[in-house]
């Protein structure tokens, strides 16, 4: 009976260090998570001229086409969604 009880203190205690460090990285893993978010976030935010630009991004030319180039898929996309809502749901309950 002694080994058994020391055999699940020590399964015990290392499950405890599994637990923590789990815990420990899901933690770190959320904060990336929402930093990149909001990056994200802002970035939109941008393409969108809701906000500012940040004036300590680099100004190249490239970039700038990147930009411009990811603004207007944006927009062609929010179009496609209107659309496609018009079509799927305001269409059906007028009919």
């Amino acid at each position: 009976m002694q080994k058994y009880i020391n055999q699940s203190s020590v399964f015990v205690k290392s499950n405890s260090l599994i637990l923590t460090i789990m815990n420990l990285l899901s933690t770190v893993i959320i904060t990336f998570v929402k930093i990149a978010k909001m990056k994200i976030v802002d970035q939109f935010a941008e393409y969108l001229f809701i906000k500012k630009k940040d004036n300590k991004a680099p100004k190249d030319k490239w970039i700038g086409y990147m930009h411009g180039m990811n603004r207007i898929s944006i927009f062609v996309f929010l179009i496609g969604l209107i659309v496609l809502m018009f079509k799927l749901v305001i269409l059906p309950m007028l009919k």
